[in-house]
């Protein structure tokens, strides 16, 4: 499989393509030189998330059988992953995991908010989702926003994380009836 990196000014698209590692999703690091992605295992890898670059270099294996997608911390520093049924915070450089406080009820990690201290989360019921913003110091839980369809006849669960800019001011997300 193969990643497009495409300008949405002027610029070149690039493919990139390496051997042995298939892109499952993939995420800007904020320095925009830097991806985040989740690859499957191919025969003589592993899966897990990996880091790579614009230029090609072979992607580097952050956490090997881990998944997550909230994404990357402000910093550059951290990624929240599921790793062997827990939910760690993860360095992207130099091996370090910490073990997360346990999330009330089902929220999962969705976002990182302006500060590496800060995550957005989401519990998604038939009807909508809760979202809630989490100090990962103090495990504080600050309800946030709530999304209902105003015609909730037929609406689906929302399963796909909601889409928040770090400073919460916007949002994203995508529900089916």
């Amino acid at each position: 499989m193969r990643m497009q990196i495409v300008s949405v000014g002027s610029g070149e698209k690039r493919v990139l393509h390496w051997e042995g590692v298939q892109p499952i999703w993939a995420e800007w690091y904020p320095d925009g030189e830097h991806i985040l992605l989740y690859a499957s295992s191919l025969p003589g890898k592993s899966s897990g998330i990996y880091v790579a670059d614009i230029i090609g270099t072979p992607p580097k294996l952050i956490v090997e059988r881990a998944f997550g997608r909230a994404g990357i911390s402000p910093d550059g520093a951290w990624i929240i992953c599921l790793h062997d049924g827990k939910r760690l915070l993860q360095s992207t450089t130099n091996g370090e995991s910490k073990e997360i406080a346990k999330l009330p009820g089902d929220l999962r990690p969705i976002a990182w908010g302006r500060d590496a201290d800060h995550i957005f989360t989401q519990k998604s019921d038939t009807y909508g989702a809760n979202l809630a913003r989490v100090d990962l110091k103090t495990g504080k839980v600050e309800p946030w926003q709530t999304i209902k369809s105003m015609n909730q006849i037929g609406l689906r669960p929302m399963v796909n994380p909601v889409a928040i800019t770090p400073d919460g001011k916007w949002m994203a997300y995508a529900y089916e009836n």
